[in-house]
């Protein structure tokens, strides 16, 4: 009888998935596909959940619930009944094993034994050397363990931070990322925002909403929502500092406590009208990210232009600006990470995707790697794909100049 041993989620061979995700009946169910491989990236972190999977893997919505909706789990239990085929069929000799255990959707690695064939009676002399054999086989099986050991070692140790992001994250503490939680106004069914307002009474003053309050009457107001730009950076830079093994947490701005603005790593993501905790921090820096996808430069540098605007030509490639900033925090020592725009997504992708950190990192030291700094990034996009990120615009923040602000009575 066969028999299989667990191995864990840390060492795992990792050329296993590209050789199942190649399989000819996965090939043919391009979403289990996808799911396999996003569980094989996400095994080792801690907030994998049926939320991220649904957002990330299947298009779901920002307020996908998945109480109601059972579309993750009956996915994945299509994708463990293609691997129980898998190994019955052309993966019946491979000796690891990909597994997804029963209510559970975390992948993990069994060490398959295969059975020992049926051994007939044999001459003294065959069982003499099959005793000799088996200390020889042991001491093979060691080494291997041994040798596999050594190899997860090493990649495991490959996985620390990139330099830049080591001087933007003080280490051995808890990085909250902190998303905005923006105010709309509901009408019936009808949901509407003011990217100019995050005031519950700015209804009131708002021209763009005028229309609706003298048509519909006064709004009920709603904070439950996030905007989908947004989620989707939460949810890239929670995976890239998970697969990093950072301890990270993830809230809304309204959920934000005061202290943490010096006792933890905080990532804000958001412009200053949907998140007002972002002022105090605003005051030092050159770049001034708008309410259009630009960014103005309050006082350029030689030959550096006064701002970048947008370019919104659904027919061609669309050009959109925003700003990534480490400023001093409120303790000394304390340092934020501020991505200002109003598609975060895009930021995000461009301090975790490796082609635009390395240009990032690039910059930042060749202006010798200054502990705060701000940068420009354009995004190129293309039918509503982020085609490329780079760095148009980049200075130093002196400390010495840049006095810790101070923290606001309350984050809204």
């Amino acid at each position: 009888m066969a028999t299989s041993g667990r191995v864990g989620a840390a060492s795992q061979p990792i050329e296993l998935p590209a050789s199942l995700a190649n399989n000819l009946s996965l090939s043919r169910a391009p979403a289990l596909r996808r799911l396999l491989l996003y569980l094989w990236d996400h095994r080792n972190s801690s907030d994998l959940n049926e939320y991220a999977i649904a957002v990330d893997i299947f298009g779901k919505r920002s307020d996908f619930d998945p109480r109601t909706d059972a579309t993750v789990r009956v996915q994945i239990s299509r994708l463990r009944q293609k691997l129980k085929q898998y190994y019955e069929n052309e993966g019946k000799d491979d000796l690891f094993r990909l597994a997804i255990p029963a209510g559970t959707h975390r992948i993990e690695v069994e060490e398959y034994v295969p059975p020992l064939p049926a051994v007939a009676p044999s001459p003294f002399p065959w069982r003499r050397l099959a005793v000799i054999a088996a200390p020889l086989l042991i001491a093979l099986l060691a080494w291997s363990n041994f040798t596999l050991r050594r190899q997860l070692s090493v990649l495991s140790a490959s996985e620390s931070l990139p330099p830049l992001w080591q001087s933007m994250l003080k280490p051995a503490r808890l990085t909250r990322i902190i998303y905005p939680s923006p105010v709309f106004y509901n009408w019936g069914r009808m949901r509407v925002r003011d990217v100019d307002n995050n005031d519950p009474n700015g209804w009131q003053a708002s021209e763009r909403l005028a229309p609706f309050v003298k048509q519909f009457g006064p709004p009920v107001l709603n904070k439950s929502y996030s905007v989908s730009s947004d989620t989707a950076a939460a949810i890239q830079l929670t995976r890239f500092l998970a697969e990093h093994k950072t301890p990270i947490d993830v809230s809304a701005t309204a959920e934000l406590s005061l202290d943490q603005f010096g006792n933890d790593n905080v990532i804000f993501l958001g412009i200053l009208p949907t998140n007002a905790a972002l002022t105090p921090f605003l005051n030092k820096l050159n770049y001034t990210a708008d309410a259009s996808d630009g960014v103005i430069s309050k006082s350029p540098s030689p030959g550096e232009p006064g701002g970048w605007r947008a370019l919104r030509d659904p027919s061609r490639p669309q050009f959109r600006y925003g700003i990534v900033a480490v400023v001093p925090g409120q303790t000394q020592g304390s340092r934020l990470m501020l991505l200002l725009g109003l598609d975060t997504a895009a930021l995000a992708a461009a301090v975790t995707s490796p082609p635009s950190l390395a240009s990032l990192t690039e910059t930042w030291r060749a202006s010798n790697e200054p502990l705060y700094f701000e940068a420009v990034v354009e995004a190129e996009h293309f039918e509503s794909k982020i085609r490329r990120a780079r760095i148009v615009g980049f200075r130093a923040i002196n400390v010495s100049d840049s006095a810790s602000p101070p923290v606001p009575d309350k984050a809204q």
